[in-house]
């Protein structure tokens, strides 16, 4: 996996297209993505954006999200039919990264959207803008990748409130705190 920042989806296209193989595995945001592929294309790619002036790094993860992980789709299928088979409703939407839109309701057509997420890009920015058009303004993130800067650079002004937990070096009472306070304050009732 290869990590290109400040360069859009259209910057990349005309280099992947001379590239086989190699494809978009996660629209981070509007200007940062992971693309993913063999080694070899990804160096190459690389290079060329370097020469574009535009930034990017080879990273130590598998591809997932292209096309190379068609033959992890059987397993998946059946896994995620087992495992849903036995979950409740969701008693709110459910987003999903995988064509950034509201996930199936119809709990036979969960399984394919799953197994869809390794074989085609995770569109996360597009999921967030899409959940914030729909009136979603609290956004919740377990763990700490980032998502206010990526809600800022999906939408701007977006008027939203980010509240993270996960952050392995604070100690996990004081992350309670930190996130019950932040949604405190920005006026979200908890019911705790």
């Amino acid at each position: 996996v290869c990590s290109s920042d400040l360069a859009t989806e259209e910057a990349i296209e005309p280099v992947l297209a001379r590239l086989p193989g190699v494809s978009i595995a996660v629209h981070v945001a509007p200007e940062i993505h992971l693309l993913g592929g063999p080694v070899s294309s990804l160096e190459t790619l690389i290079e060329e954006l370097a020469s574009r002036g535009l930034f990017a790094r080879l990273l130590p993860f598998p591809p997932l999200h292209t096309p190379g992980c068609d033959y992890l789709n059987d397993t998946v299928i059946r896994s995620v039919e087992s495992a849903w088979a036995s979950a409740n409703e969701p008693r709110i939407p459910v987003y999903s990264s995988s064509g950034g839109a509201p996930s199936p309701r119809d709990r036979s057509d969960v399984p394919a959207m799953v197994s869809r997420l390794l074989n085609e890009p995770v569109r996360f920015w597009q999921a967030i803008r899409r959940m914030h058009d729909d009136g979603v303004r609290v956004f919740v993130e377990a763990g700490d990748a980032g998502l206010e800067s990526t809600i800022g650079a999906a939408i701007p002004s977006h008027g939203a409130i980010v509240a993270s937990i996960g952050d392995e070096n604070v100690h996990p009472l004081t992350q309670l705190h930190r996130f019950c306070g932040r949604l405190f304050a920005a006026g979200v009732t908890i019911d705790l």
